[in-house]
């Protein structure tokens, strides 16, 4: 699960029902306590627009790498399920 905060995050998890393209944004950081964070946003079509929905800070102080960042999207990801599939673009 993405967060506890089903006022939130329900509306983001329709819009994604309805969208037809999906594609995630993932981007690292150090904040002020020198904890090493990625952010996950999504972007993805709204209309004839492209809206961006910010899902997710993760701490990846302990491992900076590739496979657990691969590991945080996949997790993010499952949360919306098997139809997110068909949705992203890679």
């Amino acid at each position: 699960m993405i967060g506890t905060n089903s006022v939130i995050q329900d509306p983001i998890d329709e819009e994604v029902e309805k969208c037809n393209f999906l594609s995630v944004q993932v981007d690292e950081t150090t904040d002020v306590s020198t904890k090493e964070q990625v952010s996950v946003i999504i972007r993805f079509d709204k209309n004839d627009d492209v809206v961006k929905r910010f899902l997710k800070f993760c701490n990846v102080s302990s491992g900076r790498t590739a496979p657990t960042i691969c590991a945080i999207i996949k997790d993010i990801l499952t949360h919306f399920g098997d139809s997110i599939h068909r949705k992203l673009i890679v």
